[in-house]
């Protein structure tokens, strides 16, 4: 259905109406979010996903044990609005360190591990979530 919708996408205006927001940013360059019957946000999937909050958060994954040390590292980041401890599973951890006002938070952090040698076993940059940012827009709408 995916592939039908967005060949037929090509040279027509196709218009899904859906809460599946998976189904939009698998098959659709334009999402029109209403709420209330009104208008909240007119843009493509992933100028909606840089409205996120998490949209630039560096979500590190670590051995579960460095947790304290990681975390006071990293509270103090600059451009950075945070630390957080998403989870705690059978000995590995993962934080979030939030994005504030800095565009290479993900620079910095790096450079900040490195210098300390802690070993992580993963660094990922987040792209945000189309469904916070719904959550948020509509909400707020009310």
């Amino acid at each position: 259905m995916r592939r039908l919708i967005q060949a037929m996408g090509e040279d027509k205006a196709i218009i899904i109406s859906t809460h599946i927001l998976e189904e939009v940013d698998a098959v659709c360059t334009r999402a029109v979010i209403i709420a209330r019957g009104r208008i909240v946000a007119d843009a493509t999937p992933d100028e909606l996903r840089r409205r996120s909050p998490r949209h630039g958060a560096v979500r590190i994954t670590a051995n579960a044990n460095l947790v304290p040390k990681l975390e006071a590292l990293l509270k103090d980041v600059p451009g950075a609005a945070g630390v957080e401890t998403v989870s705690k599973l059978n000995g590995v951890a993962t934080l979030r360190v939030l994005p504030g006002d800095s565009t290479d938070l993900a620079v910095v952090v790096g450079e900040r591990l490195r210098a300390t040698g802690l070993a992580i076993d993963e660094l990922i940059v987040e792209q945000g979530e189309l469904d916070d940012v719904f959550r948020h827009l509509t909400a707020s709408a009310h």
